[in-house]
């Protein structure tokens, strides 16, 4: 009979080579093979100096687990400086090599030595999403990580998990300075005073966000707090959320969110994040159109 249980709770990593079929077709197998097994193996030796362990390597990529959370995302960063550097040494004959990193934390069912259910599920729905050289992680990762983590991670995506069709969300995790993802050029966080309370006002419907109502999603869809009727708007196009005493806009959307303070110029934001202070207006898609179904009043207070 096999034996299946739960054994507490546990964080699977993957970490995937990017572009490994590149390295075959350019390189041949036999160099190819001996670089993703060093990748792999450099990746292992990270692992388990934060008291992680290999469970199994496929192909190219390779399934970590972690106990504690926090030496999961302290892995994954060195995972990426640890390539970063042995790459810039030449000890990789197809060149620099580098790799996506995706990773979950919830209940562990075994069926023997074999991890199965949810939990190695979404982390490689998760790790799909990721792109070279990222730190992805789901909501119920960064949840577990400490607060000054958290306030780091940048929502990415929600999506419809494959486990049991529930929203997933997924953060990005910084590992290093990210030009990607910036704050307001017109208003850097180093110079905005902290709020207590931001007021958001979209038509008729007005919402408050404090610290017992921190975060606020808003989309064209159905189950967004803030549901606008623009057809420029995304489906998931933007999460407002109080952190440190500061609210933070991240657009991840494809028409991008302008932001314009009441005393200064406007900001738009495309797959990036910005602080809101003051007062103004959010327009969420297309701002050269004046639509007013996609524009949302701001107020901090």
């Amino acid at each position: 009979m096999d034996d299946d249980r739960t054994l507490g709770r546990l964080v699977v990593l993957f970490a995937d080579v990017s572009g490994s079929t590149r390295l075959y077709e350019q390189y041949g197998d036999a160099i190819a093979r001996h670089d993703v097994g060093l990748v792999l193996r450099l990746l292992g030796e990270v692992a388990a100096r934060h008291h992680g362990r290999v469970i199994k390597t496929i192909g190219d990529e390779v399934m970590c687990t972690f106990s504690v959370p926090q030496h999961a995302a302290v892995a994954a960063h060195e995972m990426h400086q640890t390539l970063r550097e042995a790459s810039a040494a030449g000890r990789f004959r197809t060149g620099t090599l580098r790799v996506k990193i995706g990773w979950h934390y919830g209940s562990a069912e075994w069926r023997g030595h074999e991890l199965v259910g949810p939990l190695p599920l979404v982390a490689q729905q998760v790790i799909g999403r990721a792109k070279p050289e990222e730190i992805l992680a789901s909501a119920e990762a960064v949840a577990a990580l400490p607060a000054a983590w958290r306030a780091d991670a940048q929502l990415m995506d929600t999506v419809e998990s494959r486990a049991d069709g529930a929203p997933l969300g997924i953060y990005k995790l910084p590992w290093e300075d990210d030009e990607e993802a910036t704050h307001f050029r017109a208003t850097p966080a180093a110079a905005v005073s902290t709020s207590q309370r931001l007021w958001l006002r979209h038509g008729d419907h007005e919402l408050c966000l404090d610290e017992a109502n921190r975060h606020c999603r808003v989309g064209r869809i159905a189950g967004n707090d803030i549901v606008t009727a623009s057809r420029f708007t995304s489906r998931h196009h933007a999460e407002i959320s109080l952190r440190q005493g500061r609210f933070y806009v991240a657009d991840k959307s494809i028409n991008g969110t302008l932001v314009t303070p009441r005393d200064g110029p406007g900001v738009h934001l495309h797959n990036e994040e910005g602080v809101l202070s003051g007062e103004g207006t959010l327009v969420f898609g297309n701002a050269a159109a004046g639509d007013p179904a996609a524009t949302v009043y701001y107020r901090c207070e």
